[in-house]
């Protein structure tokens, strides 16, 4: 899994990265770990029932995904040995105008506990997902669903009501350990949230929690039963809450940590920051998910008329915006 030293937030369509440069000095030997600031404290690592980003950003390294986006923004399998298409025979569409998809998970996934991660573990999340005691911030794709079953170990079988094109997007379905889990769920109902597994679970993906020290710092440490493309380098992540950003760069200057999360300084302070940064460090922008648009006010009666919207929109200098707004990194 690759992790840039340094990571800057950018609220715009950018995330900025920023390392020390080696080029004035000798190689050092490769580090095992890294500290990362953040300025957001999660509200669970509960994820289906998590509500804040910082939640998403720390808890993502160990999530369990049939599904990831890798480095060149391509869609690839990761827990499911491929993605189900109607070529491959892994999605069918039904006479009753529903929508059939297989997935074969790979049979080398284990949780941090060792035991495997199986197709139970997938309905299971289904089924209590659809609690509605349970704080679900998301049910969208739950809501789509009208089946769900395990044909063995490593398959399952997902029913739509109707076609649903994003059946292998990213995060379409959350698991969680069905033998940890479960028993806390059946004893807990609507309090599960409330459950210690939401401040140290334990997860299947590259990395699992090992410690949460509430207003200090979260600890990451390797599964050591993840193999493969997110088998990690890294021996250990330690996010440091700081929510004070000019005390984060003042820890990104002077050592104290590696790293600035993308949940950390606005898109202005990171391209302040970027002409104040000396000489060791090296920044770099690259692309990322976010989307940023323009929306009318349609409640002007000027706006009423699309060919006046049409004529506003047609006119924006939008390269010229960009380099205003975002210094050309946009």
């Amino acid at each position: 899994m690759r992790l840039a030293p340094c990571l800057l937030v950018a609220t715009c369509a950018l995330v900025l990265a920023c390392t020390r440069s080696t080029t004035k000095a000798a190689p050092k030997k490769a580090r095992d770990s890294i500290t990362i600031g953040i300025t957001q404290e999660p509200d669970t690592l509960w994820m289906p029932m998590k509500q804040m980003n910082a939640s998403e950003h720390i808890g993502r390294p160990g999530g369990v995904q049939l599904t990831v986006i890798d480095d060149e923004h391509k869609l690839r399998a990761w827990a499911a040995r491929e993605i189900p298409t109607v070529r491959n025979g892994g999605v069918a569409l039904l006479p009753d105008g529903g929508m059939r998809v297989t997935w074969h998970l790979r049979d080398d996934m284990k949780w941090a506990d060792g035991v495997p991660v199986t197709a139970d573990d997938f309905v299971f999340t289904y089924e209590m997902s659809k609690d509605p005691n349970l704080e679900i911030v998301d049910r969208t794709v739950i809501d789509r669903i009208r089946s769900m079953k395990a044909v063995d170990a490593h398959t399952f079988v997902v029913e739509y009501q109707e076609p649903y094109a994003y059946y292998a997007q990213l995060r379409v379905h959350e698991v969680l350990p069905k033998h940890i889990v479960e028993p806390i769920w059946r004893a807990k109902g609507r309090a599960l949230k409330e459950d210690p597994f939401g401040t140290k679970p334990v997860l299947g993906g590259a990395f699992t929690i090992s410690e949460w020290i509430p207003g200090t710092s979260i600890t990451a440490t390797r599964n050591p039963y993840a193999t493969g493309f997110w088998k990690p380098k890294l021996e250990r992540i330690t996010w440091r809450l700081i929510p004070d950003t000019t005390t984060l760069e003042a820890n990104l200057l002077s050592g104290s940590i590696d790293a600035i999360s993308v949940i950390g300084l606005t898109f202005d302070q990171a391209l302040d920051l970027q002409k104040r940064l000396p000489p060791q460090f090296e920044m770099r922008f690259t692309d990322a998910f976010n989307f940023e648009h323009l929306e009318l006010n349609t409640e002007n009666p000027i706006l009423h008329d699309v060919r006046v919207r049409e004529a506003l929109l047609v006119a924006l200098d939008r390269e010229q915006l960009v380099q205003q707004l975002f210094e050309g990194k946009q």
